[in-house]
């Protein structure tokens, strides 16, 4: 019948092979050492709070695993230990003994004061409620917005006209949104993100009720050379708010963290777009967050069909109707994005 139990580093290799056999993840120099190491600096570090989870079979195969990560929150000032659930993956013949559903009983059951997860599929949705989990509507929105519209949506052509044509209308574009953007930024300075400075902002935001823990230590490895953002201030000192994005080499660029006040929003998401222009960005990819959602019109964002949900469950109805009244800042830094496989 087989059995559920902590992951351990020699299950690595077989945990990882079940990962890229179930997310058809193609062969290449390398990749063994990559997902060696992912596994265990994710999932296996010095001092966790939480165990992964890995289902073995009697004649000891490895036909599931639930990844756990721990994160910190406060709710209303109180510590909390939160668990992120993150790429469960199930061998398909194990699928039909409901090998997915024990695994997220179990990790449900575990010591945590609250479980989430922000990329979930339809078919993590259906297990989660059926265990007492919801699925937390107001976080599970999605938005794009062209940066270069005629580039990205021409980007698989492969015609020279094509593409000066495209170059050529996406110059026009971006002056004209140049010049509408200026007049919401030119009142801000922006300064380089700094860890402890997000770290102590997070902890202002006093919208919110739930909140994520961060010390600069463990915030600065989210600020890295692919990730940007600024910190931005009012003429009189005062901050207006901050975000963090990360961009990469095709010009997909991933919103990850926006803070700031509700009158702030429109703002500081326009120096967001601005600077996407200045760094060469196509297109930018967001979550619709309370804080600027009413803001998020101004900058010609259309929803996206993305179809990740957020899902949590928690034996503390406050913590759940933090959730679902939009008092919870949760961004896609406490999220799955951090601790996504990246085969390189």
């Amino acid at each position: 019948m087989g059995h559920i139990r902590p992951l351990r580093e020699s299950d690595v290799a077989a945990a990882a092979q079940l990962h890229q056999d179930i997310f058809e993840i193609a062969p290449r120099n390398g990749l063994a050492d990559r997902y060696r190491d992912y596994f265990v600096s994710t999932f296996l570090p010095p001092g966790r709070r939480f165990d992964s989870l890995v289902h073995e079979e009697q004649d000891g195969r490895i036909t599931g695993f639930l990844g756990v990560v721990a994160r910190e929150f406060t709710l209303a000032g109180r510590p909390l230990r939160a668990a992120l659930s993150t790429q469960l993956v199930v061998d398909l013949e194990a699928r039909r003994k409901l090998v997915g559903v024990a695994l997220l009983r179990e990790f449900l059951q575990g010591p945590q004061d609250f479980s989430f997860t922000d990329e979930a599929n339809e078919s993590s949705r259906k297990i989660w409620e059926m265990l007492g989990g919801s699925t937390v509507r107001l976080y599970s929105t999605h938005w794009s917005a062209p940066i270069r519209p005629a580039q990205f949506f021409l980007s698989r052509k492969q015609s020279r006209i094509v593409s000066t044509a495209a170059g050529i209308a996406d110059a026009l574009i971006v002056r004209a949104r140049r010049v509408r953007l200026k007049k919401h930024t030119t009142c801000l300075d922006a300064q380089p993100l700094d860890a402890k400075s997000v770290a102590d902002l997070i902890t202002r935001q006093s919208q919110f009720v739930l909140k994520p823990s961060y010390s600069a230590d463990s915030l600065q490895g989210y600020i890295n050379d692919r990730n940007r953002g600024a910190v931005l201030f009012h003429p009189n000192g005062a901050i207006a708010g901050w975000y963090i994005y990360d961009l990469d080499h095709r010009g997909i660029g991933e919103v990850l963290q926006v803070g700031c006040g509700n009158e702030g929003a429109v703002n500081v998401l326009a120096h967001l777009f601005q600077q996407a222009l200045h760094d060469g960005a196509v297109i930018l990819y967001g979550r619709l967050e309370p804080q600027f959602s009413d803001a998020l019109p101004e900058h010609v964002s259309i929803l996206s069909r993305r179809q990740y949900r957020m899902l949590v469950h928690s034996r503390d109805a406050e913590i759940v109707a933090a959730f679902h009244s939009g008092k919870a800042f949760v961004s896609r830094l406490e999220g799955e994005w951090p601790v996504r496989f990246r085969p390189g």
